[in-house]
């Protein structure tokens, strides 16, 4: 084909997945670069929360920040906890096993010690906290110091004793020397991280990662197909933003797809005639994530989950628009309501905040910090999704 794009497509949508142009995330890379600047100078800084829906981008901006921590020559210490951990024992060989890993032996080593010691004596626990924090800070006053600690939402029941010593520790280590500690998850984080009755939260500040803007999402799209050789029509660009709601996992299916369609026709520019031929295979994608979504809500042990869902997905479709919210007393409002007269009073309220609650930890619905308290769709267009599932 002559002066063909590149072969090889550069999207390759999928949770984790690293998307080819990281777009519309400038204004958390601000604050991670300021972070990164005041700790050259040797200052202590502030921990972040990072938390979003899943296919959000989070992971892709873990993944620049772990680059920008290289360039910058900052060690960057990046774990994920297993949420199987119920003990300090537990999560001692975990550490050794490599199911909770960072990137300084000597470090695993001092918090596998730490851990064990813990276990068995409560004594010596407080010794091996000190100890721990000797560890930490004598690695951060060498060279100013990441710890990414994803997928931070798993902390459980179970173990979240855990980790509120580690975030405790991991504090009082950032009051003394350059340490910023990242933490990274799903929107339930900020209620699990609350239970290991760690002060983190409350003092981190919060970074949102949700839809994008419209500039962003186009640049999405069209700065990927660009580098690979391919330019698109602005109407061709317009309609698969559009049908992606901003989403970015969704953004990715479209690239992807229409990048296969030009490249199956031998075309160097995206036309909406290859919007109508990608579209069947980007609304596939779209669908199998929609089922997965849908399923979780369906399979959920508490059987009035399907029903909440349905009642915040009315309130969404009946205000229109993209990226749109709602107060979270119009949600507590709805669900309420979709409990039906069999629930006592005095049991519907506790019955409400369990379902919003659960909603939440699926990330059907999200509390965007940049938002103050309003509710905001995890994928907008789920909702019709729900509606149409429910027959409505």
């Amino acid at each position: 084909m002559k002066n063909a794009p590149n072969r090889h497509n550069p999207f390759k949508p999928g949770y984790g997945q690293s998307p080819p142009y990281l777009a519309g995330r400038e204004a958390a890379q601000e604050v991670f670069n300021e972070r990164l600047r005041q700790m050259k100078d040797g200052e202590t800084v502030n921990g972040i929360a990072m938390y979003g829906p899943r296919g959000a981008g989070k992971t892709a901006l873990l993944s620049w920040l772990e680059g920008r921590c290289k360039a910058e020559n900052i060690k960057a210490l990046h774990a994920t906890p297993d949420d199987s951990l119920q003990s300090r024992g537990d999560l001692a060989d975990a550490l050794f096993h490599g199911k909770l890993t960072f990137s300084e032996a000597g470090l695993v080593a001092g918090i596998g010690r730490w851990m064990q010691a813990a276990s068995k004596f409560a004594r010596t626990k407080v010794h091996s906290m000190a100890a721990m924090k000797r560890r930490l800070l004598s690695v951060s006053k060498k060279k100013p110091t990441v710890l990414l600690l994803d997928e931070a939402h798993r902390v459980t029941a179970a173990n979240k004793d855990l980790y509120g010593a580690l975030l405790d520790v991991c504090q009082k280590v950032a009051a003394e020397a350059p340490f910023l500690l990242t933490l990274c998850g799903t929107p339930s984080l900020p209620t699990r991280i609350r239970a290991t009755e760690s002060s983190f939260i409350g003092r981190a500040d919060r970074i949102g990662i949700g839809c994008l803007g419209p500039d962003a999402a186009a640049a999405a799209i069209r700065i990927p197909l660009r580098n690979a050789g391919m330019t698109i029509r602005e109407d061709a660009l317009r309609a698969a933003v559009d049908d992606s709601q901003r989403y970015a996992y969704f953004l990715q299916l479209w690239g992807k797809a229409l990048y296969d369609e030009a490249w199956r026709r031998g075309a160097t520019e995206v036309s909406q005639e290859d919007v109508r031929g990608a579209f069947p295979e980007a609304q596939r994608g779209k669908t199998v994530n929609y089922s997965e979504r849908y399923a979780e809500i369906r399979k959920s042990e508490d059987s009035g989950l399907a029903a909440a869902a349905l009642a915040i997905a009315d309130i969404f479709t009946a205000g229109g628009g993209d990226g749109r919210t709602i107060a979270e007393k119009q949600a507590l409002a709805a669900i309420k309501n979709s409990l039906g007269p069999s629930i006592p009073p005095g049991e519907a309220s506790a019955r409400t905040e369990t379902l919003l609650d659960e909603l939440i930890r699926l990330d059907f619905i999200w509390v965007d910090p940049a938002r103050a308290s309003d509710l905001t769709a995890g994928i907008p267009s789920l909702m019709d999704y729900t509606r149409a599932q429910s027959g409505v």
